[in-house]
């Protein structure tokens, strides 16, 4: 089982690489995205850092970001705060938050960047997801992390969980756990 799942990386590992390479290109400006539709994909070309642990003010790891053909990565969207959200379909506490974190997207989408990121290797299809995002009339920017790298990279453990970035890239908040509007209005002040 493991064998297998370390082909799947691999394989993962290496088509991020060739995307990346192929599409040097870089995202500047974040997009609304319209309910139904995902806004790009996650990667990361290290090994998955299973088990890791992030801590407040240590920078956090990088990892691509490929939107709209072009391709760039998490500390390439310096400047500003970044609020990353892992969660999946499924997940009761993330159905339960989106609601919240649409409202903080979309209000809020000029002073921060956004990465709703879906950990697509535990969801049955795509379709669920953007399924999901029309039914609930969802309009954040999801990425969807394919193959649970960039999840394991960040030693998300549980979901959903959030990380907050400082303009300069070091972790201010790393937790799982629903969060209301409030609690994350306050994240991103």
């Amino acid at each position: 089982m493991k064998t297998k799942y370390l082909a799947l990386l691999v394989a993962g590992v290496i088509i991020a690489g060739t995307v990346f390479l192929s599409s040097q290109g870089k995202v500047t400006e974040q997009k609304k995205a319209p309910s139904g539709e995902l806004a790009g994909e996650v990667s990361t070309s290290a090994p998955a850092g299973a088990g890791r642990e992030l801590f407040k003010d240590y920078p956090a790891p990088d990892f691509y970001i490929n939107s709209d053909g072009k391709t760039t990565t998490l500390s390439e969207l310096g400047g500003k705060k970044i609020f990353i959200n892992f969660w999946n379909t499924w997940c009761p506490p993330c159905k339960e938050e989106m609601p919240d974190l649409n409202r903080l997207y979309l209000e809020n989408k000029g002073k921060a960047e956004f990465l709703f990121i879906n950990i697509t290797a535990q969801e049955k299809t795509t379709e669920e997801v953007t399924g999901f995002l029309k039914d609930k009339k969802l309009q954040l920017p999801v990425y969807l992390d394919r193959d649970a790298g960039v999840a394991q990279l960040y030693g998300v453990r549980s979901i959903p969980t959030t990380v907050v970035l400082g303009p300069g890239g070091k972790v201010l908040y790393a937790q799982p756990g629903l969060l209301t509007y409030e609690q994350a209005a306050e994240l991103i002040k």
